[in-house]
């Protein structure tokens, strides 16, 4: 009797032990954090595999190769002008001496760009070191999506429709050289640019449409390039943007006409020059440059009194 009622408790110990063992371990592995599988509702997976933003990026051809990279000739543009028939057009009535049913009409008051960086904090070190060639400095990476020429070069340059200008404008513009600090005659930046364009130094502006969104109904709600300069005097200017191609169009002023549209789809150039020539009334003048329906790499803008 004895031997069996100890039997008996032996066999309830070392069941109700075995049982205690399993409901411990079965607590501890589908805790966070201990390789189980029972995820709180409140805990974020981690992403598996790369984003799309970064998939599409993977996809876009290399910029053109440094060595292109360079002002055109005079020459060189006005050839391919006269192979374009809306820019031959207007090369044709410049070289007449026509100034066209109306010319363009300088701005009477300041870009929605310059008002709205006026408000963007100024950094407490004004005289940062350069840009690295790898990554952006923190507040253009701050800003990047905004303006990558930085708060502060953006709050110094401001031009009057007043101001005076010494001879003929002749500017070459390119992202890491975007404008002339003393005289202000001319400027060139980009908004809604992606981060990517930092790849090479500043080589280029990358305009990725599918991807960001700048909130300006002017540029169709596309990342864009701004090119403002001042004309001394009401005459003809050439203004070429050099950019990988595809298709593109220029508007005047926030809420002026788009001047001219371009589709270099089918071209084999690399890069390209996207020219326009029209007839500019004397004083501060603002061009919106934007791709319609594709990726684009802009490598400079320039702009020419036209004889």
């Amino acid at each position: 009797m004895k031997l069996a009622i100890i039997l008996c408790l032996v066999t309830f110990i070392s069941s109700t032990s075995s049982v205690i063992a399993k409901d411990i371990g079965s607590a501890v592995s589908n805790s966070p954090g201990m390789g189980g599988n029972n995820v709180p509702d409140d805990v974020l997976p981690p992403a598996r595999g790369e984003t799309p933003e970064d998939a599409a990026l993977k996809k876009i051809p290399p910029p053109a190769k440094k060595e292109n990279i360079r002002r055109p000739t005079k020459a060189e543009l006005d050839g391919e002008c006269r192979k374009e028939p809306e820019c031959a057009k207007q090369m044709k009535a410049a070289q007449g001496g026509s100034k066209g049913k109306k010319s363009l009409p300088a701005a009477t008051s300041e870009s929605p760009e310059e008002i709205e960086l006026k408000k963007l904090p100024q950094p407490a070190n004004m005289n940062r070191p350069p840009h690295s060639e790898v990554v952006p400095s923190q507040l253009d990476a701050l800003l990047s999506r905004l303006n990558p020429i930085g708060a502060a070069e953006a709050a110094s340059f401001t031009i009057s429709p007043t101001q005076p200008a010494e001879g003929e404008v002749s500017a070459y513009l390119t992202p890491s050289t975007s404008g002339d600090k003393n005289k202000l005659s001319a400027r060139m930046y980009a908004y809604g640019v992606l981060d990517y364009s930092y790849a090479r130094s500043r080589d280029y502006y990358l305009l990725y449409p599918s991807m960001i969104s700048t909130n300006m109904t002017y540029t169709e709600n596309k990342p864009f390039v701004r090119l403002s300069f001042y004309a001394p005097t009401a005459a003809y200017y050439k203004i070429n943007f050099s950019a990988s191609r595809g298709t593109a169009q220029l508007k005047h002023q926030n809420n002026g006409p788009i001047i001219m549209t371009w589709d270099y789809k089918a071209k084999s150039c690399n890069p390209c020059n996207y020219q326009v020539i029209k007839y500019f009334s004397a004083g501060h003048h603002n061009l919106y440059y934007w791709t319609k329906d594709s990726y684009q790499y802009v490598y400079s803008a320039a702009i020419e009194h036209y004889k």
